[in-house]
């Protein structure tokens, strides 16, 4: 993680001076559907609470750094079983360095390298009494980011894209017990992690974005962004599809 940081500073500095920072929070309900054979031959319903933070710096030059954090709270259920629940958790950060390639009027489009590490922990429990489990899936990723945004007077919109080319994935098997590994934390643990390319590994995500700029640089906005994450070690095989629904608000720094 340092070398990124360290690559995100250096191509920061070829722009020498900002053109312009951003700050954007946003808080929203992410929905979708959890399966990995191998714990369970189901496919779970997900649903719960994300937020999400990301700085943006742009240069005279067109170059721009975006850093991203998110974290997520929810839950797995399945229809006609209630007596069984389990709880879902996950962190989210990221790196994408972007060059302006072309620009026309209020239009433009971006695109460059992308890197994310996401790590998530369930908690599988059953009635008390019974089994409880713990499981978890750790990823690191390096891709493609592309971005296309539309500004017309105060309003503005945009779409991005991201799919990956390789992914080191950390996904053990099935840990039964009171506790996860003897207390031992489990997300961003990659001790038991492997690379997987394409054929293996397979996690693009695409976001719509809509808002207002008001006089005072404040704006607030509405987005959707889904995310298909689908991962094989050749035995078994994960799958995750969200979509998530977000507001919040751009503050020009």
């Amino acid at each position: 993680m340092r070398m990124l940081f360290a690559l995100a500073l250096w191509w920061a500095a070829l722009g020498l001076h900002a053109q312009q920072q951003e700050l954007r929070l946003q808080a929203g309900y992410l929905s979708g559907t959890w399966s990995d054979g191998a714990y369970a031959p189901f496919d779970y319903h997900l649903g719960g609470a994300l937020a999400r933070g990301a700085y943006q710096y742009e240069s005279e030059k067109g170059l721009r750094v975006l850093l991203r954090a998110q974290t997520e709270l929810g839950q797995l259920s399945r229809k006609g079983q209630p007596h069984l629940g389990s709880s879902f958790a996950a962190l989210q950060a990221g790196i994408a360095l972007q060059s302006v390639l072309w620009q026309s009027g209020g239009a433009s489009f971006s695109a460059g390298p992308s890197f994310q590490i996401r790590g998530q922990q369930v908690a599988w429990e059953e009635d008390e009494g019974y089994s409880s489990a713990w499981t978890y899936q750790n990823t690191f990723q390096a891709g493609l980011l592309a971005f296309a945004g539309w500004q017309a007077g105060h309003w503005s919109a945009g779409a991005e894209a991201s799919w990956p080319f390789a992914g080191r994935v950390g996904r053990p098997g099935y840990r039964p017990g009171g506790s996860p590994d003897n207390g031992k934390g489990l997300l961003f643990n990659f001790d038991e992690a492997q690379w997987l390319g394409p054929n293996g590994f397979r996690a693009p995500e695409a976001a719509f974005q809509l808002s207002y700029t008001f006089s005072n640089g404040l704006s607030p906005g509405i987005a959707y962004r889904w995310a298909y994450t689908r991962t094989s070690n050749g035995i078994s095989a994960s799958k995750q599809q969200l979509g998530s629904v977000l507001l919040g608000v751009t503050l020009k720094l």
